[in-house]
């Protein structure tokens, strides 16, 4: 089941959008038809990584809505902790390769629907929030995506042989970084 990232999903916050969007395009990958990430063996590492940038993405935002004094971080922040399980649950469980087919079913029920309503809802009401206190502003870090992936194990070096969409702006390592920069 492919995920899309649609207009009723954009919060109007470039640095929530893109890292919305790279989730997205991570489930995806693993759950692509072809099943060239299972092919390649690379399912245990994939999860690892996606389970990395979850807990990325949700400490960026808590830490905005923290900075922002947000009305609703702690019910927001129960829910970031119970996908993080979920997702971090998967991702163990892939030392025994009889659990991938299971394993992608349960992230395709994650990220098709808890993930996608917890956007609409939740991060959509925190982004209006954060437009209207504007003294905190999330970095955007594009280093970050390359450094989970050498982290949990996945060679950057062999995206391009499952055909990989790399994102804008993301250089591949070695190449010459984008700097940090502000966005709010």
């Amino acid at each position: 089941m492919r995920i899309e990232f649609t207009d009723d999903l954009l919060s109007g916050h470039e640095v929530i959008d893109l890292q919305h969007r790279e989730l997205i395009r991570w489930a995806n990958i693993l759950a692509r038809p072809d099943g060239a990430i299972q092919q390649q063996g690379k399912v245990k590492q994939a999860l690892d990584f996606l389970a990395l940038y979850v807990e990325h993405h949700f400490r960026a935002e808590e830490r905005a809505m923290q900075a922002t004094a947000y009305p609703r971080l702690e019910s927001h922040r129960k829910g970031h902790t119970w996908f993080q399980r979920e997702v971090r649950t998967l991702a163990e469980g892939m030392d025994n390769t009889e659990n991938v087919h299971a394993a992608l079913l349960r992230l395709g029920f994650l990220m098709g629907d808890w993930f996608l309503q917890h956007i609409r809802y939740e991060d959509l009401r925190m982004a209006r929030w954060l437009e209207d206190h504007p003294s905190h502003r999330m970095l955007a870090d594009e280093d970050t995506i390359w450094s989970y992936m050498q982290a949990s194990g996945i060679d950057p070096n062999d995206l391009d042989d499952i055909r990989f969409v790399r994102p804008i702006g993301i250089p591949r390592p070695g190449e010459r970084r984008v700097q940090q920069r502000m966005v709010g």
